[in-house]
């Protein structure tokens, strides 16, 4: 048995999440503007996957409406306002664009001003 193309996405962008936590929990590795760059792009690339994750779950939720792929659709989405949160906020410390964070936020109804 082989799993769905979405199962196998789901867990790639799960490893890769795993991975981005990692980096981001030993940032202090890096310095001056690799410490930025790498950082603000770990920020980049979490808010997406999680972005991509709550997609998904929104799509499951269309195709079928169940309290269980309900649930799983608002902590998706929860997830992504926290993960875009995140990169706001870095980026507005390192004087960045925040646009995209921003409404990665206001798609998740977080406020991150």
């Amino acid at each position: 048995l082989r799993p769905a193309r979405s199962d196998k996405t789901l867990c790639a962008s799960a490893t890769a999440k795993r991975w981005i936590q990692t980096a981001l929990a030993h940032r202090t590795r890096w310095t001056g503007m690799t410490y930025e760059t790498n950082v603000l792009k770990a920020y980049q690339l979490q808010a997406s996957i999680a972005h991509a994750q709550w997609n998904a779950a929104e799509n499951n939720f269309r195709t079928d409406p169940s309290e269980d792929n309900a649930l799983k659709r608002t902590t998706a989405r929860e997830i992504m306002g926290t993960d875009a949160q995140a990169w706001f906020n870095f980026s507005k410390s390192i004087e960045q664009s925040t646009r995209d964070a921003g409404q990665l936020c206001a798609l998740a109804g977080v406020d991150c001003r």
